[in-house]
């Protein structure tokens, strides 16, 4: 009977463990995320000719090494990121209503280019850099509208 009971409880305590180090993890990267958060807001903004080596803060324009345009907008653009994504709805095994945006595409432009203040120029790349911008386009819509990434 004792046998039983444990080889019955072992899935769970699977699950368990499995949903602890999911937790952990996910613990783990919210305070990474907090952490560099922090270390962004205490980061004053530098000129050009002053700033140091490392994180660093810069206000100035943005100028393009090279001109590029948004693939979506056509409008010239320095810097640039796409996501498509659609709303995907499905029912489990159990019954139960589930969705999640699924994202099915993603760019983001590699071009180098300059911040310049009054004190000068600073060459920028954005290659592998973690770079936070607010959206300043949004298009909703459905798969099949023709104005949807021009596909």
């Amino acid at each position: 009977m004792a046998v039983e009971n444990l080889v019955a409880s072992a899935p769970c305590c699977v699950c368990s463990g499995l949903a602890l180090i999911a937790g952990l993890a996910a613990l783990g990267e919210g305070a990474r995320q907090y952490m560099l958060v922090q270390k962004i807001k205490n980061t004053p903004t530098s000129k050009v000719r002053s700033a140091a080596v490392g994180l660093v803060e810069l206000s100035g324009k943005a100028m393009p090494t090279v001109q590029g345009v948004s693939p979506v907008t056509k409008n010239p653009s320095v810097y640039w990121h796409v996501m498509a994504q659609y709303y995907h709805h499905k029912h489990d095994r159990h019954g139960h209503d589930q969705s999640e945006w699924v994202t099915f595409y993603s760019k983001t432009s590699t071009a180098k280019f300059y911040v310049e203040d009054d004190t000068g120029k600073m060459l920028i790349d954005p290659a592998g850099g973690e770079v936070r911008v607010k959206a300043d386009f949004q298009f909703e819509g459905h798969l099949s509208d023709k104005a949807f990434f021009g596909l």
